[in-house]
């Protein structure tokens, strides 16, 4: 492919510019294409548009300020290159080691090496990134102020003692930082900042962006009670894409004030506690006192969280205080929850706990996670007496193949008048190819199972409902003696729990569930299910009958109360719960001939016939 230099193309341009008007339309023709052709080479990688002097800084060579590369620096230390800088300035940091704790006291943008390199491996994240060019290494504390703001750090790494970057002052913090592509190989908080002037509605560290950092203790041990990223009494924040392994905690978030706080496409992997920590949105945790600042929205989507070195009461907590925080929001949506091989202790993978701070106008929404932490509840609910909104559904219980099991995922305390639902949630699906790689837990072409409580009682019907409130099944228990919670699970013809039909063809597409229930149920009480089918899964005329897999064998155990081919409606009754199948009865005899006068269908045609009689027509030509 040709190259030209930016000098030829501009001499080609202005050769055939005939007025200067028409100079003033070509430049800004230039401007755009070459934006353009800058902007698509560089891609994801960082563009940024402070217009000041550009200083250099180097360990090696003889500075003369403000240098013009690696090779001619203009300073041997970034602190010296921050002094003579002025706000809008951009400070390039060359590989080489250097000892000192810069100070950020002006809107500057810091980078080094790897400012378009992220650390993290592209094909498995959990590896640091081969290509990473030579680092330039900090081994103090990066320390700002609220002249900082707007300021950019990106592309460095961090090692020593003691915190990585650090923003701690009454009212002095700066906003809007960016920190990206860093590597963080501290004993200390990677990231620190907090406004020690107490929590407030004019407390500053608002809307930092945490971006594409990667963060590693140097032992799980020597983390000690270390977080990550710590970040006090915040007003919104943007954390993506970072990958944590190996703190004693993951992310803290106490008093967030008010805004949008994102926490999405991260990798938290062997935390010694918990990977996700926030506590007391929306109130002072001073003096338990609310903000009534506005909306604390929380967003908590597309993460991967690892827990291998787990053994504390959950992942993720949510900690209450003892005032109620207005507006609280707090979705958690496609996440993977997953055991490495340590096979961690832990009490639950999303605790909701703590006093009256959760309050009559907070929802917490529970959607499109998968769970494969095998020695964890899912869900414990240990909080204070108000009334609150919480969903939990459309989330995957992974590799159980019982319905019994993720019935048995729950652990919920609830206080009167609290609304909790956690039906339907995802049986089959597929990953999606086009997320394949992303942290997180995509599914595509998602069958849906479902759950309800089962009271104590005699003849309890229980109707079970799917996605968007649709009917699945009917189920009614003739005696029970302890309350639980009935599942009911699809299966695919490809599930290694499938029984092949016997004696029935199912239909297409198949009606198949495992139902189970946590109930306790009188001894020889029936149970009778009435089971829904879509309309295209048998043909019509077609009479589907309910199938029940009992001591080894497919039982056809349909009654005619409920059934109704033309509600779509079959309903069947047993004593025991096992794998239900909808099938319309096989038979070897074959077809009975048409009624007599019935008209032949096509195939059947005498075509000789049909054309001999078709030549005897009169030519009306």
């Amino acid at each position: 492919m040709r190259t030209f230099s930016l000098a030829f193309l501009l001499g080609r341009l202005f050769r055939v510019v005939p007025s200067r008007s028409s100079h003033t339309v070509l430049r800004l023709f230039l401007v755009l294409v070459l934006g353009v052709q800058v902007s698509s080479l560089l891609g994801a990688n960082p563009v940024y548009a402070n217009g000041g002097t550009t200083r250099w800084v180097s360990p090696v060579g003889s500075p003369a300020a403000p240098g013009t590369s690696c090779e001619a620096p203009g300073y041997s230390t970034i602190g010296a290159a921050i002094t003579d800088a002025v706000a809008g300035d951009t400070i390039r940091v060359c590989a080489g080691t250097y000892a000192e704790s810069p100070s950020l006291t002006k809107s500057l943008t810091l980078l080094g090496p790897n400012d378009a390199v992220s650390p993290n491996g592209p094909s498995d994240r959990s590896v640091l990134n081969a290509s990473r060019l030579t680092e330039a290494i900090i081994t103090g504390t990066m320390t700002m102020n609220t002249a900082a703001t707007g300021s950019v750090v990106s592309g460095f790494s961090f090692t020593g003692t003691g915190r990585a970057v650090s923003a701690v002052g009454a009212r002095v913090i700066p906003d809007s930082v960016t920190i990206s592509k860093n590597l963080f190989r501290k004993d200390g908080e990677a990231i620190y900042w907090t406004d020690n002037g107490g929590p407030g509605v004019d407390s500053r560290g608002k809307n930092w962006t945490l971006h594409d950092n990667r963060a590693e203790a140097t032992t799980v041990s020597s983390a000690g009670s270390v977080t990550a990223f710590y970040g006090w009494y915040l007003n919104g924040v943007t954390v993506t894409d970072n990958v944590i392994i190996g703190y004693a905690r993951g992310m803290q978030f106490p008093s967030s004030v008010q805004g949008v706080f994102e926490v999405s496409g991260n990798l938290v992997k062997n935390t010694a506690s918990r990977s996700l920590q926030i506590a007391y949105p929306g109130v002072n945790e001073n003096s338990g006192t609310p903000y009534n600042a506005g909306q604390v929205d929380w967003r908590i989507e597309g993460n991967t969280f690892e827990s291998g070195n787990l053994s504390s009461t959950a992942v993720i907590r949510f900690l209450g205080g003892p005032a109620v925080a207005p507006q609280l929001s707090i979705s958690v949506s496609n996440n993977l929850f997953e055991d490495s091989a340590e096979n961690p202790t832990v009490g639950s993978v999303i605790l909701w706990e703590g006093g009256t701070n959760f309050g009559p106008k907070d929802r917490l929404t529970v959607s499109n996670n998968r769970f494969d932490l095998v020695s964890a509840k899912t869900f414990r609910y240990l909080s204070g007496p108000n009334d609150q909104v919480i969903s939990m559904e459309r989330n995957s219980w992974g590799a159980a193949d019982d319905a019994i099991e993720i019935a048995g995922q729950l652990e919920v305390e609830t206080p009167t008048g609290t609304q909790f639902s956690t039906a339907p949630w995802i049986g089959l699906y597929q990953d999606d190819p086009a997320k394949v790689g992303q942290t997180g837990f995509w599914p595509i072409n998602i069958s849906y199972g479902s759950s309800a409580s089962v009271p104590a009682g005699t003849d309890v019907a229980l109707p079970i409902v799917g996605e968007n409130n649709l009917p699945v099944a009917t189920i009614t228990f003739a005696n029970v003696t302890g309350a639980g919670v009935t599942s009911v699970l699809p299966k695919a013809t490809s599930d290694p729990g499938f029984v092949e039909p016997s004696g029935f063809t199912l239909g297409d597409p198949p009606v198949y569930f495992d139902v189970a229930t946590t109930a306790v149920l009188a001894g020889g009480s029936t149970i009778k299910l009435c089971f829904n089918f879509p309309a295209n899964s048998f043909a019509v005329g077609e009479e589907p009958r309910l199938w029940h897999y009992q001591g080894g064998a497919w039982v056809d155990i349909t009654v005619a109360d409920g059934t109704s081919v033309v509600e779509r409606v079959v309903c069947g009754v047993t004593s025991s719960l096992s794998p239900f199948a909808l099938g319309v009865m096989e038979t070897d005899d074959p077809p009975p001939p048409p009624p007599p006068g019935s008209p032949r269908p096509w195939f059947d045609l005498d075509l000789d016939q049909y054309n001999q009689r078709f030549a005897e027509l009169p030519d009306t030509r």
